[in-house]
């Protein structure tokens, strides 16, 4: 067998094991933990990845084996809480018993999380989430509200509500755009 067959089979990603993926997980929680309580503390356009980092005790770049940015731990974290809490609330239901109580026991669940600060984040950040994370809860059959893809990418251009200000005569800053 060649040096070069050799080489390239040993390049050949493969499947990490179950006990490898449980602690890539495991990681991965340990992170989006941190994202949360300094996504809470600081706000998330005043937080960083080097913050997230500092608060693990890891390099900033070691991160983004996990989360290529602090938008995709956002994501993620928004993602997981949203469907811990319908899981949750799932249970009240199965449960049953009378409509107010259920309600009630929700918001308790939804109030005392055991990722207070998930809730926090998902409560005050939520409107910096990519477009499409509705349209991913939708699928994974949870009922969401916000912004499809489409109407997301148009609520969030800069340019069409600058256009829209100035087809409208509605006063804002000065702007241009430009193409190469």
């Amino acid at each position: 067998m060649s040096a070069r067959k050799k080489l390239s089979e040993k390049t050949i990603p493969r499947e990490p094991s179950a006990h490898v993926r449980r602690k890539q997980d495991r990681r991965r929680s340990d992170i989006l933990d941190a994202a949360a309580a300094v996504f809470a503390e600081r706000g998330y356009f005043s937080a960083s990845m080097k913050d997230i980092a500092d608060r693990l005790g890891m390099q900033p770049g070691s991160l983004y084996h996990y989360y290529p940015s602090k938008e995709a731990a956002l994501e993620d974290m928004c993602r997981r809480s949203a469907i811990e809490f319908c899981e949750a609330l799932r249970a009240i239901h199965a449960k049953g018993g009378k409509a107010q109580a259920m309600v009630r026991e929700g918001m308790l669940a939804h109030l005392t999380s055991k990722r207070r600060a998930y809730v926090e984040v998902f409560a005050f950040s939520r409107r910096n989430l990519p477009p499409g994370i509705v349209d991913d809860l939708s699928r994974a059959g949870i009922k969401a509200f916000g912004p499809s893809a489409a109407a997301a990418r148009l609520e969030g251009s800069k340019g069409f509500t600058k256009d829209l200000c100035r087809a409208n005569a509605i006063p804002t800053a000065a702007y241009e755009r430009f193409s190469d």
